[in-house]
């Protein structure tokens, strides 16, 4: 094969296994969708009480008369769109991934009341109100999820429904009104198109970015981007790319990927690969979070100078020993290895000791060690399984120093790790309104799946 022919092979083949990383899964029903979107497209249309519509005015000079006629105040009053799933349709483009929804007639319904007046010779000769209702005769609305694009086509009537007034209330009044509804029929639908960018920027605001606050300092940012959407059913499926930053820095992708759920029995379901577990710890750890103060009572120590005697025997000739000793522990200040097959992970660390506020011994060394994804109560946690100690090197060169620091670690890796469960990696995926949800968690195949089914009311 002809080796230009085999590199442009490799790289489409490269460029496709990268488009198909999956960070993150999001499987709706489309009733669910349907949902959302009337949701947004309810505050869209609601938002019209904000618009400030056009004064119609007419004025005619016959002779000496100045006559003039005005629509004026024109504001909306009520609006009811269908929530009903079965009022709408849901396509879905496979080229663009364009979402469409699409009402039927009736669907959507506007009440507008205004004011009105007549003058002549710049006198009032007659004054009024009037009630104007607006229905749908045909409505679509979609939104793009990969290319941030939205859309919303209405098409209605807007009919005069009442007008009331004093003075010289007249058909040819009357008649100019109805005339110019066309105006405020063509106002009011550039009212409703005016918010429609609210279709795409809300559709998926709760898990296109999870934010995370570690100790009201350091910010940690999931960062969920979809590149694919994909029909099967009932059902829509979008697929996710997630990128983590810590303080707006870019840290890494999830890239081991979530196979495409086949089967759909929940209404709504979220499916999260067990690698926001080491990225989230990395990202802790540069973030300085998870540093501690060790109690050394708690390692079968004194918490005194004396525990060095061995170790450091010099110390004998600058202390007496009942010193008061401190142990200061730094994990992961420069990111953990979280590229190791089989959940495991190594988390570097650098202990140090310090009497008087002077650092008298300090090692670096590194844990190494399992992670496994579990639920708890609901809540997904994570239990770290085989921890062991790798790389232990001490400032002093000194072996006694070295088989002294070793065995100190070693209590502080059962102590810390060794069958423990860590508030790790602390995501919450829910629907926009998880109060409608009845919702269980669970994890399936090292994958966090959390499923939520509509409440059935009574």
């Amino acid at each position: 094969m002809n080796l230009s022919i085999s590199i442009c092979l490799l790289l489409c083949w490269t460029v496709l296994m990268q488009n198909e990383v999956i960070g993150f899964v999001e499987q709706l029903h489309q009733n669910v969708v349907i949902d959302d979107m009337t949701f947004i497209l309810e505050t869209i249309f609601e938002n019209t009480k904000f618009w400030k519509f056009n004064n119609i005015t007419e004025e005619k000079l016959v002779a000496a008369t100045n006559k003039g006629l005005k629509i004026f105040e024109v504001k909306v009053d009520s609006v009811i769109l269908s929530k009903k799933p079965e009022d709408y349709q849901l396509t879905l483009d496979s080229k663009t991934f364009e979402v469409k929804i699409s009402g039927a007639k009736s669907v959507l319904t506007y009440f507008l009341s205004f004011k009105w007046e007549a003058t002549s010779l710049g006198l009032h000769i007659a004054f009024g109100k009037g009630v104007l209702e607006y229905k749908n005769n045909i409505f679509s609305a979609s939104y793009n999820p990969v290319n941030s694009e939205s859309k919303l086509n209405i098409s209605g009537n807007m009919d005069l429904k009442n007008l009331t007034g004093k003075g010289i209330l007249n058909s040819g009044i009357e008649a100019w009104i109805k005339n110019r509804v066309n105006d405020l029929n063509k106002d009011l639908e550039e009212a409703m198109n005016y918010n429609k960018n609210f279709l795409h920027t809300y559709m998926h605001v709760n898990s296109k970015q999870l934010r995370r606050v570690l100790n009201g300092s350091s910010i940690l940012d999931y960062n969920g981007t979809i590149f694919k959407v994909v029909e099967n059913k009932n059902y829509y499926t979008y697929l996710y790319k997630v990128k983590l930053y810590l303080n707006k820095t870019y840290l890494s992708d999830v890239t081991l990927g979530i196979e495409v759920p086949s089967e759909a029995s929940h209404d709504v379901s979220f499916y999260i690969p067990s690698q926001y577990i080491p990225l989230t710890i990395d990202a802790y750890g540069r973030a300085h979070q998870c540093d501690e103060r060790v109690d050394l009572k708690n390692l079968n120590l004194t918490g005194t100078v004396k525990d060095l005697f061995i170790a450091v025997p010099e110390l004998y000739s600058i202390y007496n020993g009942d010193e008061s000793l401190e142990m200061h522990c730094m994990y992961g200040h420069n990111g953990a290895n979280t590229g190791l097959p089989e959940n495991r992970m190594e988390l570097p660390a650098t202990c140090y000791f310090t009497v008087e506020n002077k650092t008298v011994l300090s090692s670096d060394f590194e844990f190494n060690m399992i992670y496994d994804p579990i639920e708890k109560n609901g809540v997904f946690k994570t239990e770290m399984k085989e921890a062991s100690i790798t790389k232990c090197t001490t400032d002093s060169q000194s072996m006694t120093a070295a088989m002294f620091l070793i065995d100190i670690f070693d209590k502080l890796r059962r102590n810390k790790f060794t069958n423990k469960t860590l508030d790790i990696p602390k995501i919450n995926y829910a629907p926009r309104d998880s109060s409608k949800f009845n919702a269980t968690n669970k994890v399936v195949d090292g994958i966090f799946v959390s499923q939520f089914n509509y409440k059935k009311v009574p």
